[in-house]
């Protein structure tokens, strides 16, 4: 069984990638391939990406949550941000304000919706 990430790192090796590859596609891709192809893609959405999270700042109303998410041992946090019709993630090392200001921005002026158990 594969899964998207290794539970001790938190993070997607290209060893695992490349078993996701295998058990599900059949295909066989070298390690080299993977980190060019990733790097490419990161590329090739990242305007896309951009564009998104600086539309998120003009929206009426959002959710945000976030979650522990180790990271090589350490305890990093995994933002997630939503609406009717969008959702974006953020890795963050904190759940600070100041990663919900990087998010939404200084003056965010829609109804932000969120789990509320500790206050930002």
């Amino acid at each position: 069984m594969v899964t998207l990430r290794d539970r001790t790192t938190g993070i997607f090796p290209i060893e695992l990638q490349q078993e996701l590859l295998r058990e599900l596609g059949g295909i066989e891709v070298g390690v080299g391939t993977l980190v060019a192809t990733n790097a490419r893609m990161a590329e090739a959405v990242k305007g896309s990406v951009d564009s998104l999270r600086e539309w998120v700042k003009g929206q009426l109303m959002v959710h945000v949550d976030e979650s522990p998410w180790p990271v090589l041992g350490l305890k990093e946090w995994l933002w997630v941000t939503t609406g009717q019709k969008f959702c974006v993630f953020h890795p963050g090392d904190t759940r600070s304000r100041a990663e919900l200001i990087a998010q939404l921005g200084e003056s965010f002026d829609g109804v932000l919706s969120r789990d509320d158990r500790e206050r930002l």
